[in-house]
């Protein structure tokens, strides 16, 4: 019964993963920050992002910055944001502050 319980939850980690696509989690490296002044969008879980991201053909990935960020009285910690495809291609640099999640398998 345990081997069953744990080949299900494998299973359904493998379906889940399938289906959301996969993401390369570059732990404290930064792709490129996010433009404080550019108004875009930021969110509050890397989850939020990713779901946004994958719905956009422009986006090549999500960014993570430790720093918070206030808009309109809101505060976000840390500060997420979308990629672009050109800012997701470049080389990601070690940065403490900031974590990278690109599109598709590392």
């Amino acid at each position: 019964m345990k081997h069953l319980t744990f080949l299900s939850v494998l299973m359904v980690s493998y379906i889940s993963t399938s289906i959301a696509g996969d993401w390369c989690h570059l732990p404290r490296k930064a792709a490129w920050g996010y433009d404080r002044n550019s108004g875009k969008p930021v969110f509050k879980t890397v989850e939020e992002a990713k779901a946004a991201c994958e719905a956009s053909e422009e986006c090549g990935g999500v960014g993570l910055d430790r720093v918070p960020y206030t808009v309109g009285g809101v505060t976000y910690t840390p500060t997420i944001y979308l990629l672009s495809v050109k800012d997701a291609a470049r080389d990601p640099y070690n940065n403490h502050r900031y974590d990278t999640y690109l599109k598709g398998a590392c």
